[in-house]
């Protein structure tokens, strides 16, 4: 069998083009396409076992994960599920206009068994100015960072008013215990 050589490839695809015409081109856009897919996939896998891994590596007791973000003394990635009381009040505080809590707020809990975390919402009434209304949202995610704002419905009484109801849905995601203690 002879070597490769260059022009005779370049020779073979310029042929099977000018004979081809169009679907010539059709066919090589689709092999791209499939290629670039390929690559996007394999990489997609390899990150998606890399952050696997180290989730595996942090449920484990007594594991420290070496590619961690978190410093030593930083909070873990979610809270225990036993800490969940000390958050909740934390979010109380943090929703709270002007050193006030929210007057009414009501708490469901859901246990997602696939991940291993517990999720918790408030759903809270909030009335106030809107600038207020958005700084207090601010304040309660920068001090909450596994927390996130599920829900949130503004009304007023008049298009001039000032003052917003704000129905806010916040919730918190807690890690589960191992035993599945988190119901």
């Amino acid at each position: 069998m002879a070597r490769l050589d260059p022009r005779r490839l370049a020779w073979a695809a310029s042929r099977f083009f000018l004979v081809h015409g169009a679907a010539a081109w059709g066919i090589a856009a689709g092999l791209a396409c499939v290629l670039v897919a390929l690559a996007l996939l394999a990489g997609s896998l390899q990150r998606h076992a890399g952050l696997k891994q180290r989730w595996e590596a942090r449920s484990v007791p007594g594991t420290v994960d070496p590619a961690s973000d978190d410093a030593p003394g930083q909070a873990p990635l979610f809270p225990a599920y036993a800490e969940r009381f000390k958050y909740t009040a934390r979010a109380l505080e943090a929703l709270g206009i002007d050193g006030m809590p929210p007057g009414k707020a009501a708490f469901s809990w859901h246990r997602n068994e696939e991940p291993g975390l517990v999720t918790q919402t408030l759903a809270i009434q909030i009335q106030a100015p809107w600038e207020q209304l958005g700084a207090v949202l601010d304040r309660a995610q920068a001090e909450l960072p596994t927390a996130y704002i599920a829900g949130l419905g503004l009304s007023r009484e008049n298009g001039d008013d000032t003052v917003v109801e704000a129905d806010v849905q916040f919730t918190l995601v807690y890690q589960d215990a191992p035993g599945g203690g988190g119901e």
